[in-house]
């Protein structure tokens, strides 16, 4: 994609980016067809269908949950159906054009396969999505597989919500069910009626646009050509050309974001340039990195060093690239302009008076100003300076949303360590725990330096623990304390706070490794089998900071100076 293209709307620069990213999609229809497809006296037929437009069907007044919702029965009974002319015409609806989808995938530069599974694959065809589901980008599923009313396809979807939900953190995923069923709103109650088995996760439902959210799954409801549909929903019928486009679409309406985009056009980056990358990391260095591992004071270290090596060229090729780019002040501006085209004009969007009476009304142009310059290079923004860091995502953002909220999820995604498994924690410099004593909470930041904390040689050690207090001045972190909660603590640098805990390593490499006792919960057990659960990990140039000022704490000399240099000392100071 041109990086000097202009676009018109967010929406769409949001849609290239996202083209950009999407390589892989997997199609799993049993009547697949990828050539002609074989007749016995039925090409009259078939030539009838194709010249005819698809009939759109009039809706009938039936309310079902306070929305007017067609009655196929009623208006079925009132219009001639094509499965009159024949059943192999009926039949034919049901057929998907495997090649003019895989073409279409391929013009977006996206890999299509199309599994057509016989009737005796069925049993494994579980397992077979359940490998392929996790690494394809898009999913889109037959609703009926050799003439059965869904329940195979409905287990297919449970199986990939699940994968989906047990992630940690959850996988995004986009499932399309492309029917040649008429009777789609059914089909969409009945995969609802799945997805609310998961609680506690919130279903949401749009029943106008067949659309079910559900954590970081959609699945939509689409609908093949040719078919008989109500008026209501013919914009679900989708040709085969067009259905990459479609589906490329609704990913964008799931991720369309600034700091998305960013990290969507990152792992294109990556993804383009992993064959350049691989080249840095060529066979003949193995004899050289094993001589490095070899003079190490302790070789598993460097498992750690290479790790590095690999993160450090993956930092070189995006600084390279510029990714920052998909968020710099025009891509906002068009991100600006959408948010007032979603919630109207502006100030209304705002809603200073009802929401946060701490804003001030405030126009785009006076936004764009502040983001051009800074607040504090504004000399009369329409938001008091003081203590205006606090109240400016009120303005960005929906105000009915938690804004402290949001402002807290980012500045933990800032300084702390994002973990993308079960991998149980190493209690390290930069671990954050937690202690209770009847009742009483505490919560712990580790300052044992990393080469303290490996090569125990199976004895016990004493870890360096700093209290986090809930008042005071200093150095603040943000940490996650439930589910979608956070809270502000002031890291205590008095070295007569600080409290040593014995640990014994538990793991081969003699390190203290966590113990996970339920679902995304870790705890570490002391020398007296004392339980600290770990909440969290520093990045470790934050955690590092902290101890160079706890360090530099400790270090000060006190002397019995003159109290006349001493009082000069403070004023100058």
């Amino acid at each position: 994609m041109n990086q000097t293209t202009q676009y018109e709307n967010f929406f769409d620069h949001s849609k290239s980016i996202v083209q950009n990213f999407l390589t892989t999609a997997v199609v799993i229809d049993d009547r697949a067809m990828f050539g002609p497809r074989e007749t016995k006296g039925m090409n009259m037929a078939h030539q009838h269908k194709k010249e005819q437009p698809p009939i759109v069907l009039q809706k009938t007044k039936t309310r079902k949950r306070g929305k007017t919702r067609a009655s196929y029965d009623e208006t079925i009974e009132k219009e001639p159906s094509r499965q009159e002319d024949g059943d192999d015409v009926f039949e034919f609806s049901h057929d998907l054009n495997a090649k003019e989808i895989i073409q279409n995938f391929a013009e977006k530069k996206i890999i299509c396969s199309v599994l057509k599974p016989e009737e005796q694959d069925l049993e494994r065809l579980n397992e077979t999505v359940q490998l392929v589901g996790q690494t394809a980008d898009l999913i889109v599923l037959d609703w009926q597989l050799f003439h059965e009313s869904g329940d195979k396809t409905l287990e297919l979807i449970r199986e990939i919500v699940t994968h989906s939900l047990s992630g940690t953190p959850k996988q995004l995923r986009l499932i399309s069910v492309y029917t040649g069923s008429r009777r789609i709103d059914e089909i969409f109650d009945k995969i609802a009626k799945v997805l609310k088995s998961f609680a506690p996760f919130k279903l949401n439902s749009n029943t106008d646009k067949l659309i079910h959210t559900i954590g970081s799954c959609r699945i939509i409801v689409l609908v093949k050509e040719g078919i008989d549909v109500l008026e209501f929903h013919s914009d679900k019928i989708v040709p085969f050309s067009k259905l990459a486009d479609r589906l490329i679409e609704e990913f964008t309406k799931m991720t369309s974001g600034l700091l998305s985009n960013v990290a969507m056009d990152s792992f294109s980056v990556i993804r383009q340039n992993t064959h350049k990358i691989l080249t840095k990391f060529s066979p003949d260095l193995d004899a050289p990195y094993l001589n490095h591992r070899s003079c190490l004071d302790y070789p598993p270290d460097s498992k750690r060093h290479i790790e590095q090596i690999v993160s450090y060229e993956l930092e070189s090729l995006l600084e390279e690239h510029s990714v920052g780019e998909k968020a710099q002040l025009s891509k906002i501006k068009l991100w600006l302009k959408d948010q007032i085209i979603k919630n109207g004009e502006f100030c209304t969007l705002i809603e200073p008076k009802k929401s946060n009476p701490d804003c001030q009304e405030i126009q785009l142009d006076d936004i764009i100003d502040i983001l051009s310059k800074g607040i504090d290079n504004i000399k009369s923004p329409k938001i008091g300076k003081k203590n205006a860091f606090n109240k400016l995502t009120c303005v960005y953002a929906d105000p009915t949303l938690k804004n402290d909220y949001l402002d807290h999820k980012y500045a933990a995604l800032t300084t702390l360590k994002s973990y993308y498994s079960d991998i149980s924690p190493k209690l390290a410099l930069g671990s954050i725990l937690s202690s209770s004593n009847n009742g009483d909470v505490r919560y712990w930041l580790c300052l044992q330096p990393r080469c303290d904390s490996v090569r125990l040689q199976g004895k016990q050690r004493g870890f360096p623990l700093l209290p986090l207090l809930e008042t005071g001045k200093g150095i603040k972190l943000i940490l996650p304390i439930e589910k979608d909660e956070y809270k502000i603590f002031t890291v205590s640098l008095r070295p007569h706070m600080c409290k040593v805990i014995e640990f014994v390593p538990t793991n081969e490499d003699d390190e203290i490794e966590a113990i996970k006792i339920e679902k995304d919960t870790f705890i570490f057990l002391d020398n007296l089998n004392s339980k600290y659960k770990w909440i969290a990990e520093l990045k470790f140039e934050f955690a590092q900071r902290i101890a160079n000022k706890f360090a530099t704490e400790i270090s000060r000399v006190g002397t019995d100076n003159s109290e006349f240099l001493r009082r000069w000392e403070k004023k100058s100071g």
